[in-house]
């Protein structure tokens, strides 16, 4: 996970490092979308259920 998480913030970077906005949001947005999966997952919640598991 924390290598993942490190490929993504690196992609993050050289987007930002390159001036190009288009492909620092889709990083962004990208990372964003997995962090929540990962962290749903590690939870035992469901990302569609907004409620969660409380």
């Amino acid at each position: 996970m924390a290598t993942e998480t490190c490929q993504e913030h690196a992609r993050i970077l050289e987007a930002l490092a390159a001036e190009d906005p288009d492909i620092a949001e889709s990083a962004m947005r990208s990372h964003i979308r997995r962090s929540r999966a990962r962290l749903t997952s590690a939870l035992g919640a469901d990302p569609a259920d907004p409620s969660g598991s409380c």
